[in-house]
């Protein structure tokens, strides 16, 4: 493939990006002829949450570029959001084959290799059915080589994709651009050069990311590293900038697919995530000993992780297993398990925590009426238990009760109640304590309630 002739500077390292919105007024930045540069700064976040950003790395002496464009459009019934990102990169890089032993016109072997790693997403969000456009596109990747001023190989390609939704919620694929791969004709991977020649390396690319919508959102993003090198193939040659003999030329055997891949940009933190919580958890009113489950369901592209929390704080999910589950429950609650509980939930766009809801416990005073038919010992909650466990039982008439801990061997642990107790409902909290407050091993212990001519027992677990 013949290429068009690059600038005629020896060096020429150029990297801009520019970001805009539908309300604010679009930014650039530039450098130009410089070995390295740092694309920053370059984010725009408009009063519709329409967002664009751009980053962007050259490091010349590594022989690597990378770049990575974001595009968020918040939308909202009435009006049009729209987001745009671009960046783009245009490197010429002039190298010189030279040799302290060996004359000027000497022939040699060199490696010459590069590589180009991309990815684009392309996602569309609708929640009320009317239209959305997300796109997201890698728009150029070319490269080509040039020796002593003569174009020898030259690669191009590009990868793009779109998403249109017009009910729900969908994500696009993800694609790889491999322009190596993709080339009619194989890239030779040895020329031969006259020590004193030049090589030139001459790379264009341009990424942009773009999304427009009524209501919801629309998100594109795209990412791309290019990565270049060259290393004669004997020990007497060794290959330097044009300009500059210390800075040699970075290695051929570096510039692979798999390194390319391995500095490719990570997708950016998104301002909105790609799905929402279609139903809400609600408030719970239940009384001492109830059950309360807790539901929230989210609308959109999947897997989805649950972490649910009490008053800001996650639940311990070995105590309460499902507290990473989508529907959350208690049993035989007490009073302390009133309070705001929530959940935030995951998928591969980020985060989303759902509207609080209150479990309110009441706590009933008893009465002759409300007096048990019979005497029970209750359920530990929690159990399994770390740091403390509660322990309740029920009296059908008023009388003595105890009630003790045991280990298995037999040996009493602790006594958690003893005496006269009224009729009806008890508890009692053990902190995994023994009589002189001394914290007991992890470990299977027994619970015995004696009242009257009633004893029960159960098995509760400490955990480490």
């Amino acid at each position: 493939m013949v290429g068009p002739t690059p600038p005629a500077s020896a060096q020429v390292t150029n990297l801009r990006g520019t970001v805009g919105t539908y309300f604010l007024p679009t930014i650039q930045q530039s450098f130009t002829n410089v070995p390295t540069a740092v694309l920053g700064g370059l984010t725009l976040v408009d009063v519709n949450l329409n967002e664009a950003a751009v980053t962007g790395s050259l490091f010349a002496p590594l022989g690597r570029f990378a770049l990575s464009a974001h595009a968020c459009s918040g939308g909202g019934p009435g009006y049009t959001g729209t987001a745009q990102a671009s960046a783009n990169a245009d490197v010429t890089l002039d190298y010189v084959l030279a040799s302290s032993t060996l004359p000027a016109g000497t022939p040699v072997e060199v490696l010459l290799s590069w590589a180009v790693s991309s990815k684009v997403v392309a996602i569309g969000q609708d929640m009320v059915g009317v239209n959305s456009y997300a796109q997201a596109g890698v728009g150029l990747g070319r490269a080509f080589v040039y020796i002593n001023g003569t174009n020898v190989d030259g690669r191009s390609g590009s990868y793009s994709m779109s998403h249109r939704a017009y009910d729900g919620i969908s994500m696009g694929p993800s694609g790889t651009l491999d322009v190596l791969a993709d080339s009619f004709d194989p890239f030779p991977p040895t020329f031969v050069v006259l020590v004193g020649q030049t090589i030139r390396f001459w790379m264009v690319s341009e990424i942009s990311a773009s999304s427009s919508i009524e209501s919801g959102t629309a998100d594109g993003d795209a990412q791309l590293v290019m990565v270049w090198g060259a290393t004669p193939l004997t020990s007497d040659a060794y290959i330097h900038l044009a300009g500059d003999p210390n800075q040699l030329a970075p290695p051929a055997e570096t510039a692979t697919a798999s390194a390319a891949d391995s500095l490719r940009p990570p997708r950016p933190v998104y301002l909105l995530p790609c799905f929402r919580i279609s139903t809400q958890p609600e408030d719970v009113s239940i009384c001492v000993s109830d059950s309360a489950t807790f539901t929230a369901t989210p609308l959109g592209t999947g897997p989805f992780t649950y972490r649910w929390r009490k008053n800001g704080v996650p639940i311990d999910s070995d105590l309460y297993p499902s507290a990473t589950e989508a529907s959350f429950s208690l049993t035989n609650v007490s009073a302390g398990d009133a309070g705001s509980y929530d959940v935030v939930i995951t998928n591969p766009c980020g985060d989303i925590i759902s509207n609080a809801a209150t479990l309110t416990v009441c706590v009933v005073s008893v009465e002759a009426s409300q007096v048990p038919p019979a005497t029970r010992l209750a359920a530990a909650r929690p159990a399994p238990f770390r740091a403390s466990t509660t322990l309740a039982f029920e009296l059908a008439s008023a009388g003595e009760a105890k009630l003790e801990v045991f280990n298995l061997r037999g040996a009493r642990v602790r006594t958690l109640a003893s005496g006269w107790h009224e009729a009806g409902r008890s508890e009692v909290v053990w902190h995994g304590e023994d009589e002189a407050g001394r914290r007991v091993p992890a470990g299977v212990y027994l619970v015995r309630l004696q009242a009257g001519g009633f004893i029960g027992t159960q098995r509760i677990v400490k955990m480490p």
